[in-house]
């Protein structure tokens, strides 16, 4: 009888025998502290939403005298909408962490070459938090820490995939003989290696661009120009207003304070915009779900493969023009 044994899982890539493979990256960084931390505190962050809806849902339905049922007295008044804004934000930041928690195993775990020193991920996620309390407790400030954390989050993965490609570029320059000379002057040293690794860099990001695989795309999607005007509204128009505000305080020497008409307006418009990300992150967490490798299926080896195949040209080609020149 035929046994279907699984091969071992080789550290490099196949043709590539200086760079590491994406799936051995994975299982090295989830042996780190800096893995174990951000885990914990991913899960501390979804129990913390649910506590901090129920806190802050009970705390605005109040009893009125005359009334015995309190869910009566609250569904029939401007509490039910301000309870339905306290939960929506709950789920908003529920689905934007749960969103956060995919990249994190569909990236950051393979393509990270050093976890054990990185912090970035658990600073993030306690912004996160403190965010979280910042906008229950102001619940019109939502949206500009939701574009502030967006930003960080495309930030973090720019600088991790510079990192990449930049070790990427290094270990395929030393393939194919290139030097990294010392340099008489302080600094010499990372000229050179910057000199070798800057006409690799584009080429790899090239390959990289051109892949099938959901994975290694999800590495290289641009951010596209919606993104960034969208990111800008969220941003600015909350800096606008407050700077607005300190404007005609300076000038009246009093508060710009909104009558119960606009403030409700406001709010049911933030009602129905922390609706729409929330349908928009989940379905974002929904198809990243569905696009990560399995063990089971052996997916992971395919994506070394994928890699290899990607990188393999890039080499060939460096290797012909260092043999021409």
């Amino acid at each position: 009888m035929m046994v279907d044994i699984e091969p071992a899982k080789s550290s490099y890539l196949r043709d590539l025998q200086s760079i590491r493979s994406p799936s051995f990256n994975r299982d090295t960084n989830r042996n780190t502290f800096a893995y174990r931390l951000s885990e914990l505190v991913f899960g501390s962050l979804l129990a913390s939403y649910i506590l901090g809806f129920i806190s802050f849902a009970s705390a605005s339905a109040v009893a009125t005298p005359g009334h015995i049922n309190l869910i009566m007295t609250s569904l029939f008044s401007w509490t039910s909408i301000v309870i339905l804004q306290q939960l929506l934000i709950s789920i908003l930041y529920s689905a934007f962490t749960a969103l956060l928690y995919v990249n994190f195993h569909q990236s950051i775990l393979y393509l990270s070459t050093n976890q054990r020193k990185s912090s970035t991920d658990f600073i993030l996620a306690m912004a996160i938090g403190i965010s979280f309390g910042i906008s229950m407790i102001f619940p019109l400030s939502t949206i500009f820490w939701l574009g502030l954390l967006t930003a960080g989050v495309f930030l973090r993965r720019d600088n991790l995939l510079k990192a990449f490609t930049g070790h990427v570029a290094l270990k395929i320059a030393e393939e194919t003989g290139g030097k990294i000379l010392a340099g008489s002057a302080p600094g010499g040293e990372q000229d050179s290696q910057k000199n070798l690794i800057e006409p690799i860099i584009p080429e790899v990001m090239k390959a990289l661009m051109s892949s099938q695989h959901p994975v290694i795309r999800s590495w290289v999607s641009e951010t596209t120009w919606g993104w960034k005007v969208g990111i800008g509204a969220m941003v600015s128009l909350p800096i606008a207003a407050f700077v607005a505000e300190l404007i005609y305080w300076y000038f009246f020497g009093t508060l710009w304070l909104l009558g119960d008409y606009y403030l409700r307006t406001a709010t049911t418009a933030n009602v129905a915009g922390c609706a729409a990300v929330s349908v928009f992150f989940l379905r974002r967490q929904y198809v990243a779900t569905h696009t990560m490798p399995s063990q089971e299926n052996r997916e992971d080896t395919k994506l070394d493969d994928a890699l290899n195949n990607l990188l393999r040209p890039v080499k060939a080609q460096i290797l012909l023009t260092a043999k021409t020149e």
